[in-house]
């Protein structure tokens, strides 16, 4: 993926933080669950953003580093993360990283996975774990609108933005998508464990469109487009009740490091 699209969110670090959804919690239990963790694990995550998927982990007693190349969405995180002593926020990328020498059970990334190096993101996670660790993908695919505004959420995208229609790219993190083949191709890794959460959220008007303006594809619209783009869209929300329902779909996908003799 293009650098300026990977570190565009730290532009609305703020917005990112507030709108962007969390993950279940049992997707969390779920992988604590699979990934057969210590007493007292040490995690890894790869591209923690404003620390949405950090918290979970963190508060169940997990000794955490998380990386984050974005400065802004580093500063909301570690903000967010104060309580927790155990975890540290490093500014940087995982390409940039230079490992520890204790390695970690568990390696994962949430909603970031696609950000990586594809040449050598397997590779350098199965090196970073531990004999037994696990490496865990999560992910939020937004499925769609409530369908009573959906054609005409569509003829708008189909005005301002044609590029944008389509399937969401967030549909890379469903279970029937590349993740599990990409991960049993790359060698290093058993059998993948997956797992989909399927939940819904309501937003105002304008918060959906804050939301979508945290989106990379929308971000980096030109000023112009964007702005006919939201303003049909918040038209469109407010004549049908000024509230819109996004549905998402969670996924997980759990698997343990290969031992290489």
């Amino acid at each position: 993926m293009h650098s300026s699209r990977a570190l565009s969110f730290d532009s609305s670090a703020e917005a990112y933080d507030r709108f962007r959804p969390s993950y279940p919690d049992a997707l969390f239990d779920d992988l604590f669950e699979i990934a057969e963790l210590p007493d007292q694990p040490r995690a890894l995550e790869l591209g923690c953003g404003s620390g949405i998927a950090t918290v979970p982990v963190a508060r169940r007693g997990v000794k955490l580093v998380a990386l984050e190349p974005g400065a802004r969405l580093a500063q909301i995180a570690r903000l967010r993360l104060a309580a927790f002593p155990d975890t540290t926020v490093v500014e940087t990328t995982f390409e940039d990283w230079t490992p520890e020498s204790n390695k970690f059970d568990l390696i994962y990334s949430a909603q970031a996975f696609h950000w990586l190096d594809p040449d050598t993101r397997f590779e350098r996670a199965a090196s970073t774990l531990v004999e037994t660790g696990s490496l865990a993908i999560l992910g939020n695919a937004t499925l769609g609108v409530n369908a009573d505004i959906l054609p005409d959420v569509d003829a708008a995208y189909a005005r301002h933005a044609p590029q944008l229609l389509g399937p969401s790219p967030t549909n890379w993190y469903l279970t029937d998508g590349p993740v599990p083949e990409l991960i049993r191709e790359s060698g290093f890794f058993d059998d993948v464990r997956c797992k989909s959460y399927s939940w819904s959220m309501r937003y105002s008007a304008a918060d959906y469109l804050s939301l979508l303006g945290t989106h990379s594809d929308h971000a980096l619209l030109s000023n112009s487009d964007r702005v006919d783009l939201f303003k049909s869209l918040s038209g469109i929300i407010t004549a049908a009740g000024g509230e819109v329902d996004v549905s998402y779909e969670s996924s997980l996908f759990v698997a343990r490091r290969i031992t290489i003799p």
